[in-house]
């Protein structure tokens, strides 16, 4: 589900979120109506929306839609969760700032009435983020970018946004390069 490469943190949440689909119990499993398609728990699709929206945070920014998608699932799944298992993840991934901002960001802006006194929201930096949702970054995967144009991007979006890492994600920003780098040579075929 995720992109585990270089990253021991990612490699142990891959492996939680596959215990969660494998282990659940068949009494428990929802499949789209008329298929066989199994419909993922409401604690793996909160862990994997998380994840990919603060990916997207991380290199181009996050968009309206993905905060949308966000306040969405908060207002149907809001009491289906296991609020403490996700924010152990959260914490354990260095989520934590932006789950809880952009949870504030859905029910200050979006409309969404979180009723579960286990949700966390925080807005200090949920002006930030909605900022850059809507202003800042430039968007690269919905252009037909050259590999070129893809690297420039990113590395400009990059160096215009080391306030994310380290303000939010609570890592040097120099050290996630150096890391990505190394580990898209050096391992080019990640393994659980």
């Amino acid at each position: 589900l995720l992109n585990i490469r270089g990253s021991r943190n990612n490699k142990d949440l891959e492996r939680h979120l596959q215990r969660l689909i494998i282990e659940r119990p068949v009494g428990e499993r929802e499949y789209v109506e008329g298929t066989t398609i199994e419909i993922p728990c409401a604690d793996v699709n909160a862990l994997f929306l998380m994840v990919h929206m603060f990916t997207h945070f991380l290199d181009e920014g996050t968009n309206l839609r993905q905060l949308s998608d966000w306040a969405v699932f908060l207002k149907h799944n809001q009491n289906k969760l296991d609020w403490l298992s996700f924010y152990h993840w959260t914490d354990h991934l260095r989520l934590s700032r932006f789950a809880e901002a952009v949870t504030f960001i859905a029910a200050s802006h979006l409309g969404v009435s979180i009723t579960n006194s286990n949700i966390k929201q925080d807005g200090t930096y949920a002006k930030r983020i909605l900022d850059d949702a809507l202003w800042e970054s430039e968007k690269v995967h919905s252009k037909q970018l050259t590999h070129f144009q893809l690297l420039l991007t990113l590395s400009s979006n990059f160096f215009r946004s080391q306030w994310k890492y380290n303000e939010i994600y609570q890592r040097k920003a120099l050290l996630e390069l150096l890391n990505a780098g190394w580990s898209w040579f050096f391992e080019r075929n990640p393994k659980l």
